[in-house]
């Protein structure tokens, strides 16, 4: 340990500057990691709070085969009856919106309860008033009536209710955040489609009684359609974020890893490089082995540790971003808010991720210096290990064989739909290893092309000449600064391909086969199936009546599944479209009507599904089995989603509120007009109108939204450029401090001494945007395919060059930046100082 402690940890403390771009570089590749534990933790807390805030004591919760009206009435007889049972709360739990008089919305939860709900909590309950009060009006939160303010009112799926002059509680400002309203629960299955329905039962034990056992006993009596959950258990919609964002955050966080490792091993390599004459002293008075191995894996495991815990910080941060894109979600799906809640599990992963990377990362750098001619190095000839060609080159074939082997298994994995289990197993691991190869190969091959654009310069400035130069003899630190500002690039780079390809797809879908029809709606596009504010029979009647209307076909939708890990999306229109790729089977408009469906590559995927099978659906009465009339690639709910007709709907599940209409235009009447005449009708101040290429660009901005997260850690990537850069150049600054005073000492002036600092950022800045836009394009291809298996949808590869110019001109800047200060150094040197120094 002594040993150990001269040899590693004492040069940590003596060069700060290289352990900081150790550090910086696995914070950036833990902070990602670090964040999605946070957003999870987050969800999982806000969650609790908010369940907490409305169950009060009871331990267990019962819900049902659907997320909406899911329970019917009968099972609350069998709950009551069942042993150790000492209470069972129904409910109506819905999601509605509230509105101001000024234009706006605010998702709240609406409850509808009976008087046995004094059981948890005292809400002033008159059951006389409550029995059979289908038309009592709501209490309100007192704190959300002063928020909301004249023109308050609640949208529910029949029409509006003014809320200014009802009844107000100061009790329920304690629930969800004031953002409830209640209802008598007879009022509340009528104005939310619930006839003889509900959404959850709560249900409070006997003092005394096994919890296990009153859940299993619950368990056998109210059928396997429902399902009994502990206060903890998060609601079956939660599976939506888990199937969807949650992989494709991971894949990138797992790459975020891999830049991490790379610089590491990048830095880790040019430390040991630099260490070969101490360690070959060290191996020729008898070191061993083990001691180079033991202290190269402790002094990467020490910066991995402050860097991890950097990393923690780093990723809290990440954190408030994404939980912000995913507060749109959670508040229209269950009307509840997310708070970022972080605790000591965010800095214990932090540190362990940091240490066990930045280890991994040195095992390699410690295995070739154990292997070095220990003659060879003490006599001198010791410039091998980087500046080798032929290394060089094999890493560069290497890097790039197993980069075109990721992408190609990518692509291949997402043939016919990926509707096999293995091709989402392999398709992520591709990309990650594709990925990473590919900033490889940026890190070996940057000096490489650096000399080849240094020989083949004719008449170049002198500093210039000394720029390129000191860049190609010392491959290591131009290797990390070329991965850092790869990295930037090709990260941004692939995200505006990213968003440009589902821009691309979304308007390919919408607009496909007939755009002669108008969509109308109370809500938006996206992520709004759970909100109780949807088309009101009246406005349907509005609608039909504005001149210029051909027809009017219902759509609506469900969430059916008490598991977070089955949740199924079930949508149907009273029209038949064709406007989504099939992967197997054909649209049949006759057999579509008659009850069959198509379902999504994901859900085919997991029960093994095909054209002629038969798949099984939980309903409030039990569950039903459907027959597969097609595949298609629709990624819905992340593919595992089932299109059928509304009829066939209503059959199974019950009366649905309508989602959306799909109005037609009668004859010489173009979609564009109807959209303006159903807007001058003025039916509603909240009605949403818009023609095919309207919707699409209206999902297509809101899926860019909840893509902002993606561009924190882009921007993160940008500032771990700048500190590699500025790094690096006062290392190199240092270390070239005697050559440098030659320089000067020859005559070259302070001016042109800065001059070559700032032309080898640029030079190396030019590079990395080259290898970046590279390595941009291959993950482009690679994730574009990844979304075939991850969320289901098959986008175009549109790749968005004109978003090249603006992120390699961003990242220039950064460069230039970072380099000021080891030029402005490099200009003040002291001449006689830098000749005496060693």
């Amino acid at each position: 340990m002594r040993a150990i402690r001269l040899l590693n940890l004492r040069r940590v403390r003596r060069q700060p500057v290289r352990a900081a771009i150790a550090v910086i570089a696995v914070a950036a590749g833990v902070a990602l990691a670090v964040s999605i534990q946070v957003v999870s933790g987050s969800l999982s807390a806000s969650f609790d709070r908010f369940s907490s805030s409305i169950a009060g004591p009871t331990p267990l919760r019962i819900v049902g085969a659907t997320v909406r009206g899911g329970i019917d009435e009968s099972v609350v007889a069998k709950v009551r009856a069942t042993p150790d049972v000492a209470a069972a709360v129904p409910m109506v739990q819905a999601v509605a919106m509230a509105e101001d008089g000024r234009g706006r919305q605010l998702p709240v939860v609406a409850l509808g309860v009976d008087c046995s709900v004094e059981r948890i909590g005292d809400l002033g309950c008159n059951q006389a008033l409550v029995s059979a009060a289908t038309d009592l009006p709501p209490v309100v939160a007192t704190s959300l009536l002063q928020r909301l303010g004249a023109g308050a009112a609640l949208r529910t799926d029949v029409g509006r209710i003014p809320l200014v002059g009802l009844p107000t509680s100061p009790r329920l400002d304690r629930l969800n955040q004031g953002r409830a309203v209640v209802f008598a629960l007879p009022a509340a299955q009528r104005q939310f489609l619930r006839p003889g329905a509900l959404d959850v039962i709560y249900v409070q034990p006997r003092k005394g009684a096994d919890l296990h056992a009153v859940r299993t006993r619950l368990e056998a009596v109210i059928g396997p359609q429902n399902g009994v959950l502990a206060a903890a258990d998060p609601p079956a919609q939660v599976g939506i974020v888990t199937q969807v964002f949650i992989p494709l955050f991971s894949v990138i966080s797992l790459f975020a890893l891999g830049v991490g490792a790379v610089l590491v091993y990048n830095t880790l390599a040019l430390s040991m490089e630099e260490r070969r004459r101490q360690l070959a002293i060290v191996a020729a008075i008898g070191g061993s082995n083990r001691l180079v191995l033991g202290g190269t894996l402790v002094e990467a495991g020490v910066l991995g540790l402050v860097g991890g815990l950097l990393g923690a910080v780093g990723g809290i941060g990440i954190a408030h971003p994404v939980t912000a894109s995913l507060n749109d979600f959670t508040q229209k799906g269950l009307g509840m808010p997310v708070d970022v809640h972080v605790g000591a599990a965010s800095f214990v992963l932090g540190a362990l991720l940091g240490a066990g990377l930045g280890m991994v990362a040195a095992i390699g750098p410690a295995r070739r210096a154990m292997r070095m001619d220990v003659t060879a190095e003490l006599s001198n000839r010791d410039l091998r290990a980087e500046a080798a060609p032929k290394a060089r080159v094999r890493r560069i074939a290497i890097g790039l064989a197993v980069a075109v082997a990721g992408v190609t298994t990518c692509i291949l994995a997402q043939r016919d739909g990926a509707l096999h289990p293995w091709q989402a197993a392999l398709s992520p691991l591709a990309f990650v290893v594709a990925a990473v190869a590919m900033l490889i190969v940026c890190g070996a091959l940057a000096p490489v092309i650096l000399g080849a654009v240094a020989s083949r310069l004719r008449h170049p400035r002198a500093t210039t000449r000394l720029g390129l130069a000191n860049l190609v003899r010392e491959p290591g630190r131009t290797g990390v600064m070329a991965v850092a500002i790869g990295t930037a690039v090709g990260l941004g780079f692939t995200l505006s391909t990213f968003n440009r390809s589902v821009r691309d797809g979304i308007n390919q879908n919408v607009t496909s086969g007939n755009p002669q029809w108008v969509r109308v709606s109370t809500l938006e596009p996206n992520n709004t199936i759970n909100i109780d504010s949807m088309v009101s029979p009246d406005l349907i009647a509005k609608v039909r009546a504005v001149p210029g209307v051909a027809s009017v076909e219902r759509g609506a939708g469900l969430i059916s599944g008490h598991e977070v890990s089955k949740v199924i999306g079930v949508w149907g229109t009273e029209g038949f479209q064709e406007n989504l790729p099939m992967l197997q089977g054909g649209y049949d408009r006759a057999r579509y009507q008659a009850g069959e469906v198509y379902i999504g590559p994901a859900l085919a995927r997991d029960t093994g599904a095909r054209v002629g099978d038969t798949v099984s659906v939980d309903t409030r009465l039990g569950a039903t089995t459907v027959r597969v009339l097609g595949i298609w690639q629709n990624g819905d709910f992340g593919g595992r989603n089932i299109g059928m007709a509304l009829p066939q709907i209503e059959r199974i599940f019950g009366p649905q509120p309508t989602a959306e209409l799909r109005v037609r235009p009668a004859a010489g009447v173009s979609a564009a007009d109807l959209a303006r005449r159903i807007r001058a009708a003025g039916l509603d101040p909240f009605l949403r109108v818009a023609t095919p290429h309207e919707l699409a660009d209206q999902a297509a901005t809101d899926i860019g939204q909840q893509l902002s997260s993606f561009w924190a850690i882009q921007r993160a990537m940008l500032l771990v450029a700048f500190v590699a850069v500025l790094s690096t150049l006062l290392l190199v600054g240092v270390q070239r401090r005697r050559e440098l005073g030659l320089l000067a000492a020859v005559g070259m002036p302070p001016v042109d001494l800065a001059r070559m600092v700032v032309a080898e950022a640029g030079a190396v800045a030019a590079t990395g945007v080259g290898l970046g836009a590279a390595t941009g394009t291959i993950m482009s291809s690679s994730i574009v395919a990844l979304t075939v298996v991850l969320i289901g949808y098959k986008d175009p590869l549109s790749f968005d060059f004109l978003a090249l110019p603006g992120a390699a001109l961003v990242t220039v800047v950064v460069v230039l930046a970072a380099a000021a200060v080891p030029a402005w150094r490099t200009s003040r040197l002291e001449v006689v100082e830098a000749l005496q120094y060693e």
